[in-house]
């Protein structure tokens, strides 16, 4: 933050004429009060950072890049920082300002020909100097640079835990370091943006870590193990449920004052943990709604197809696919078991995502009635299915996705034939296709 200097005339700095005050003790007393007052105005400036950012990051958020830039935009423009930059574990580049990456590829090389000259060192004088990398456990590291070239003095490196990543920040003022030694408004203000970003990241970092593994089970997964499943889901279901009022006890412990500490980076990672669980367990939840719980006839097809659509969201939003099942009447009931519906057409909305991921587009899901029957076509404006492909469409085959098993159409046709309904595909060329589905139709009744 800098020093606070109260300059006074020589000649006023008298005990008969006031200054600051008629004595030493008023004079101590007046600045001791200027001090706090300012240290109160930079607390509220730094709260009022913390809030603006908080509030950006609990925007809907789906990839670091759009994290990212909150953060980099509030601290250089509003904290008064030089430069941002970010980086995750398994990611190839970091992300950040131009100054910044050439800043941290010059400590990089310092670092290393510290490393270098320590090899040369005797064993005793190695134990003196610690060359290898921080500790895991600290959440922040100081770098002080004597770089005439660049206008950084300082760097912060600060450890992302849940995220799995770091950030580093530049800091300009030359006496910057000893804000760090206490609880001084900067320490403060860094200690709680650590815990806000990497609560905001950790959201997105799971589900793009397990993004393909979800997609599968949405699609594939979910329909060849349906039948071995639920046991295991119950066991799961039941150790998130444990774990679950076992961090809502510790957290109401704590916040109730029956169990003591003064930690508030503890009670902050057990509300963090205690909303975890509870998401976990919404979503296991989710399960026998699919596999069960979920099996309903007849069943109102808008309701199925929202549902499909909706397993899909993450990958729909970061493709940039739009999806339209407007055309899908209300009023439409069909005579097949509600799981049986959704995962047919999930099925069909997996398989256009994956067609429009690299393109963006649309994907339509339009019903009638015929008779007895109801047709529901699901399009989407992808590059079409090759020839070689669309002989065998509906048989077994090697996987075409990393985390396919290739049985996706067949066992949903196979459910489908089961439930007196077809599925085929009625149109692929250059410009998309279409899939159509008879599903036999419902008598009126209230579901």
């Amino acid at each position: 933050m800098g020093n606070l200097i109260f300059a006074v005339r020589d000649d006023k700095d008298r005990y008969d004429h006031a200054t600051l005050g008629t004595t030493y003790l008023h004079r101590r007393a007046a600045s001791t009060l200027t001090a706090d007052a300012y240290l109160d105005f930079t607390r509220d400036y730094s709260n009022d950072l913390l809030k603006m950012l908080g509030t950006e990051l609990s925007g809907k958020r789906l990839n670091i890049d759009a994290w990212f830039e909150p953060i980099q935009r509030i601290l250089t423009s509003k904290a008064g920082l030089l430069w941002v930059v970010v980086k995750q574990r398994g990611r190839a580049a970091r992300l950040g300002d131009k100054e910044g990456l050439c800043v941290l590829q010059r400590l990089k090389r310092s670092t290393k020909k510290m490393r270098e000259e320590a090899e040369k060192m005797g064993e005793e004088a190695k134990k003196t100097r610690k060359f290898g990398p921080p500790d895991p456990r600290e959440i922040r590291t100081h770098y002080y640079l004597k770089d005439p070239e660049s206008k950084t003095k300082h760097v912060l490196k600060l450890r992302l835990a849940s995220a799995d990543g770091f950030i580093w920040l530049g800091v300009e003022r030359p006496q910057f370091e000893s804000e760090l030694d206490f609880s001084s408004p900067w320490k403060t203000f860094l200690d709680n943006f650590v815990q806000i970003a990497d609560a905001s990241l950790s959201r997105i970092t799971f589900p793009e870590k397990f993004q393909a593994h979800l997609e599968a089970a949405q699609l594939q997964g979910i329909i060849a193990s349906i039948a071995t499943s639920a046991t295991v889901v119950h066991q799961v279901r039941n150790m998130i449920a444990e774990q679950s009022h076992t961090t809502a006890g510790l957290l109401e412990a704590v916040e109730f004052g029956r169990l003591k500490t003064d930690d508030e980076k503890l009670k902050v990672m057990l509300r963090e943990m205690n909303n975890h669980t509870v998401k976990l367990r919404e979503l296991f939840e989710s399960f026998p709604r699919l596999t069960g719980e979920g099996d309903h006839r007849p069943c109102r097809l808008s309701e199925a197809a929202q549902r499909a659509i909706k397993l899909y969201e993450i990958a729909l939003t970061q493709g940039d696919i739009k999806t339209d099942v407007s055309r899908v009447d209300d009023s439409i009931l069909i005579d097949v078991p509600y799981n049986v519906a959704v995962l047919a057409l999930a099925t069909l909305v997996g398989n256009s995502t994956d067609a429009l991921k690299e393109r963006g587009g649309m994907i339509l899901v339009e019903a009638q009635r015929n008779g007895d029957s109801v047709l529901c076509r699901v399009k989407d404006n992808g590059g079409g299915i090759t020839p070689e492909v669309r002989k065998k469409i509906f048989e077994p085959k090697d996987r075409t996705k990393k985390y396919g098993t290739g049985m996706g159409l067949y066992l949903t046709s196979h459910s489908l034939s089961e439930n007196r309904s077809t599925i085929e595909l009625t149109k692929s060329d250059e410009n998309g296709s279409t899939f159509t589905i008879h599903f036999p139709a419902a008598k009126e009744a209230t579901i």
